[in-house]
């Protein structure tokens, strides 16, 4: 049976909201005063989804800027330091976390089948820390878990559980493209799919099509797109469009111009790039760069 109980106030977070399940265990924090610095541990997975406002998460000597549309993940036992520079009374930072018990992941991925065997460790082996941009279905997820407080009914679990354990199968899912990435970077001439990845990133400002990619790969189009789907849950022409994007928030953090970013990536017009920027990260590149702004 699950339960829902409201955490006794602190100074830093004014309220907290939990939903408690035999594997799982959803929390709302609402913050509401900036400060730096304030310590969080886990003992079981946890994702945490930013709703509202913006956070830095410190990990070990790593720093990153979380903001609304992605997912900040720490395994077991990790901890962040994590600043809080735009809460305030009347706009507080909220943030959603999702506690997921070790069983409840190893039972999904023992679901898990995947095909190629080069990749077969990743499916049970998750980063200490992992920030990533939410895939939209990750997103809608994400969103059905923030409104599993208003389900007033027995079903608030049953519900909440039927969302955790698709957001576990696309998180084992994603982590597997995070080894394959990491993998084609490393040894970018172990294998085709590994050629096809390397040149994508080393030519993201260049008009690249398929048919180079096949080239690259050695491999027909229909295997091309194959292992695509299998591997990085993406078509090849979607994870061109994904690497120039990734670009250009790193030229945009740089300083650089909107418009002179999304021609030098290839894109025809900047109304396409700043369409296809906010599907990928939830905000216009404007609002990205006012965000880093107010964060630097």
């Amino acid at each position: 049976m699950a339960n829902i109980s409201v955490a006794v106030p602190k100074k830093l977070v004014e309220n907290r909201v939990a939903v408690t399940g035999e594997h799982s265990q959803v929390c709302m924090y609402d913050t509401y005063l900036p400060e730096d610095a304030v310590g969080f541990s886990v003992s079981e997975l946890t994702l945490c989804a930013m709703i509202t406002g913006t956070k830095i998460m410190h990990h070990v000597n790593d720093q990153k800027l979380f903001r609304p549309g992605e997912s900040y993940v720490l395994a077991a036992g990790e901890s962040v330091n994590i600043d809080f520079p735009e809460a305030r009374l009347d706009q507080p930072t909220k943030c959603l976390t999702i506690e997921i018990s070790r069983e409840k992941v190893r039972q999904v991925a023992n679901q898990l089948c995947l095909a190629d065997s080069t990749y077969e460790q990743s499916s049970d082996m998750l980063p200490m820390a992992w920030h990533t941009p939410n895939a939209p279905q990750t997103q809608a997820l994400i969103h059905k878990l923030s409104h599993v407080f208003e389900e007033h009914s027995r079903d608030r679990m049953l519900v909440a559980d039927l969302a955790i354990t698709e957001l576990v199968l696309r998180l084992l899912r994603q982590n597997t493209c995070h080894f394959v990435l990491q993998h084609s970077q490393d040894e970018p001439d172990s294998h085709g799919l590994n050629a096809a990845l390397h040149l994508v990133r080393k030519n993201v400002t260049s008009d690249l099509d398929i048919d180079m990619l096949c080239k690259a790969a050695c491999m027909s189009r229909t295997n091309l797109y194959q292992k695509f789907k299998l591997l990085l849950n993406c078509t090849p022409a979607e994870f061109i469009i994904n690497t120039k994007l990734e670009a250009a928030a790193r030229l945009l953090n740089a300083g650089g111009n909107i418009t002179e970013v999304s021609y030098t990536l290839g894109f025809r017009h900047p109304s396409h790039f700043t369409r296809r920027f906010k599907q990928k990260f939830g905000l216009s590149p404007r609002q990205y760069i006012g965000q880093s702004a107010a964060n630097h």
